[in-house]
């Protein structure tokens, strides 16, 4: 496959992004100032540049100008902006494989949120986290058990949730009745 090069938007002659999910600088005449305040130029190469991992997405660090700072971008971003068109101005890049580092732009297609998770679940087969392994839980397998047991016992959902501590009487219930954690056994 031949690698195409195209300007990254608001990045026009300085950088660029290919549709095989590499970023390049070009080559530029950057003004700064000698510490003895002469204004000086320093000529800079087109280099390939350096991807860094951040949960499993690549991005890149660029230059923002005069300012001396640099802003973060993750790689599938760009370069869904630079080569896809988005006429419905969908807001995420969904990965088609689903391999969060594979970023060449056969593999990348604007979504809406519901679309990417909707792919997510339906056509990678992702499980949703449930129980421990959901950040909002409050409860371990081991309390579910406990809360079972107590309620056999004809402690009251009060009762229970004073016991365990940490919960209210509306996740007691729904415990009991089996509207959340019946995966538990």
């Amino acid at each position: 496959m031949n690698e195409i090069w195209k300007d990254i938007p608001g990045y026009e002659g300085k950088y660029q992004v290919s549709n095989l999910a590499r970023v390049k600088s070009l080559p530029q005449r950057i003004r700064y100032q000698h510490y003895n305040g002469v204004e000086m130029f320093r000529l800079t190469y087109e280099k390939i540049l350096k991807q860094r991992l951040n949960h499993g997405y690549p991005y890149i660090s660029l230059h923002l100008g005069l300012t001396g700072e640099y802003k973060t971008h993750k790689v599938h971003r760009l370069i869904a902006e630079a080569f896809i068109p988005n006429p419905e101005n969908k807001r995420c890049v969904n990965h088609k494989n689903g391999v969060r580092d594979d970023n060449r732009l056969d593999n990348l297609e604007w979504a809406t949120h519901s679309e990417n998770n909707l792919h997510a679940f339906r056509v990678l087969k992702k499980q949703a986290a449930r129980g421990e392994d959901s950040g909002m839980s409050k409860l371990k397998e081991s309390d579910v058990r406990e809360i079972r047991r107590l309620h056999k016992f004809h402690c009251s959902e009060r009762q229970i949730a004073k016991i365990i501590g940490n919960v209210d009487r509306s996740t007691v219930r729904g415990v009991i009745n089996g509207l959340t954690w019946r995966h538990v056994l």
